[in-house]
């Protein structure tokens, strides 16, 4: 093997090696093989209470609570997968500051939804991650 495509395949390949490392695709990774076998959103969100930093998270805001309380199978397994895969803290930060949270946790839920439902080929938000 010439010098130039050795490079060339350590530039490549390591970056990917060290991003299958990465913790967020590693949670990733377990979901994905937990969900295994599960064919609805309530199977799914089974999986998903059996981590006590799922029910932890969202039991923190009252607004979330209270959204969680009517709040159907599909819209409550899009926020635990958010915390599942540790994009909760982001997708929420300056939540606290807004003016009508219980609005915007609606809109929120339903873009995630829309977003999973449109990536649902390649396995929904989870498989996008």
């Amino acid at each position: 093997m010439n010098m130039f495509l050795f490079r060339l395949s350590i530039l490549f390949f390591l970056p990917l090696a060290l991003w299958a490392q990465h913790p967020r695709l590693e949670r990733a990774n377990n979901l994905i093989d937990a969900f295994k076998g599960c064919k609805t959103f309530e199977e799914r969100i089974e999986v998903l209470q059996q981590d006590p930093k799922i029910i932890h998270t969202l039991q923190q805001s009252p607004e979330v609570s209270q959204f969680l309380s009517t709040a159907t199978a599909e819209q409550t397994y899009v926020l635990s997968l958010m915390v599942g895969l540790d994009q909760f803290e982001g997708v929420f930060k300056g939540f606290e500051r807004l003016a009508n949270k219980q609005a915007s946790l609606e809109k929120l839920v339903s873009t995630l939804t829309s977003i999973d439902q449109f990536y649902q080929p390649i396995g929904g938000l989870l498989g996008y991650h």
